[in-house]
């Protein structure tokens, strides 16, 4: 399995949850990142504002 995650931030950063992708290494390589890294990144940050509101 190759997984990538991100914690998502709420008010004052703190930590309230997380986001992750996984899947076979097969689909997702060895090297998970760098296919799907800034994405989860933005997608935890997308998250984490809807917190802030």
């Amino acid at each position: 399995m190759a997984w990538v995650a991100a914690p998502v931030r709420g008010p004052g950063k703190r930590v309230l949850a997380a986001v992750a992708v996984s899947g076979p290494v097969t689909r997702m390589s060895r090297s998970p990142g760098r296919l799907c890294a800034r994405k989860v990144i933005d997608a935890a940050i997308l998250i984490g504002d809807e917190f802030a509101r």
